[in-house]
């Protein structure tokens, strides 16, 4: 067993950041369930059938983000409204047709998911199911990603659980400060926004 793979098996990976990593960009696909929790999408891997979430290669000509969504549409039959921001990233270890292995990083991008499909392009080739954040986090199989799941909920910046006011989980991205100066006279003061 080489070092990547037993840095794999207890979550060491970030140890092996120099060149050879492969770019990969996936999607937290995320919905409000009818009672009102926040769900994340995940689908099988076609060849092991652990859960994961949808993911793919950088297509020429796509922005990461876009790459993201068509993933998410593919894997797991899903659409929606893409953050141009990543959420968050991890690295795991991909065996290759052909046996060999290939340390990935994963770019994550969060996406509003405003529908999904009863048929879908990958539908023949895995499963996907809905997740309350922190089951997905205990339910896929790559540490790094369920650590990733587990700070979006424990940075969500609305009432993850008991969710119900609708408002998008994760800023998209930093708040910026604002000058607004009321009155000439006044000393201006700054205003946080999301906007």
């Amino acid at each position: 067993m080489s070092a990547i793979e037993k840095a794999a098996i207890h979550g060491k990976l970030e140890s092996f950041q120099g060149s050879g990593i492969r770019r990969q960009y996936g999607a937290i696909a995320w919905r409000q369930s009818r009672s009102g929790e926040l769900e994340i999408l995940l689908v099988t891997s076609r060849e092991r059938g652990r859960w994961i979430v949808p993911k793919g290669w950088p297509i020429k000509g796509e922005t990461p983000a876009k790459v993201a969504a068509l993933e998410a549409f593919e894997e797991g039959g899903v659409f929606g409204d893409v953050r141009s921001e990543p959420i968050g990233v991890y690295d795991y270890l991909k065996i290759l047709r052909d046996g060999s292995t290939v340390l990935c990083r994963v770019v994550l991008f969060g996406i509003e998911v405003r529908g999904t499909l009863a048929n879908w392009p990958e539908q023949s080739q895995r499963k996907r199911s809905w997740f309350t954040v922190s089951e997905a986090g205990r339910t896929v199989s790559d540490f790094q990603l369920a650590q990733v799941l587990k700070s979006l909920e424990a940075s969500c910046t609305v009432c993850v659980g008991d969710c119900k006011c609708g408002r998008l989980p994760w800023p998209t991205r930093p708040a910026k400060k604002k000058t607004v100066s009321v009155n000439q006279n006044l000393e201006p003061f700054p205003v946080t926004s999301l906007t």
